[in-house]
């Protein structure tokens, strides 16, 4: 057996990389989540890879997500290197509620948020004025517009996605629309929601 001396140590310890507890786990593991389709975290277990399930469908991430445990159900948040526009939409497709997303566009990573609600996100959590460019999804609500209605309707900002854009300074934002695929981007004078509703003669009075 080949043996190092102490000095030989002390030099082999300046010329290899120490690697932090992040870049460690992404090397020896990672973990598995569990979400319903309301947006709710069931289960995390430990794994060799950092993948997240939402029934049958799985995407495996890039990298890995903090802050991400078990919810009460309020609400849910989270950050990481592992958030990126691919988890976005595969959380916005396979979920029925509303998802939130920060990004700086000259880096990776983020910072994802869901209010578990089908309408609206709640931004009062986390530091979404951190991030230059912003992303929501309307989720898609089948039960009075048709398909082709929502291609139209889902590619809109509400009134609330106006103000929230007014407060947070940007010029604009983006919303994905899940029955075409596609970021749509909106800014302070696009027509909104209550506005196709009224040009099509719906009541969205309640």
């Amino acid at each position: 057996m080949k043996k190092l001396k102490r000095n030989q140590i002390s030099e082999l310890r300046k010329t290899v990389p120490m690697l932090d507890s992040k870049e460690l786990s992404s090397i020896i593991g990672g973990d598995k989540y569990y979400f319903d389709e309301s947006g709710h975290l069931i289960k995390s277990e430990e794994s060799l890879e950092n993948v997240i399930y939402i029934g049958d469908k799985s995407m495996s991430l890039s990298g890995t997500l903090d802050g991400l445990e078990s919810a009460d159900g309020s609400g849910i948040l989270f950050s990481g290197d592992g958030v990126s526009s691919q988890l976005f939409e595969f959380m916005a497709e396979n979920t029925n509620v509303e998802w939130a997303y920060g990004y700086n566009s000259t880096a990776s990573g983020g910072m994802m948020g869901s209010s578990h609600q089908n309408h609206s996100v709640d931004l009062s959590n986390g530091d979404w004025d951190s991030y230059d460019s912003f992303a929501h999804n309307h989720a898609n609500d089948g039960s009075v517009l048709s398909e082709d209605e929502l291609r139209e309707f889902n590619s809109l900002p509400s009134q609330a996605d106006i103000e929230n854009l007014q407060k947070s300074g940007r010029e604009s934002a983006q919303i994905y629309n899940e029955t075409t695929g596609s970021f749509v981007t909106y800014t302070i004078y696009s027509t909104t929601q209550e506005d196709w509703l009224r040009e099509h003669n719906y009541d969205f009075s309640n």
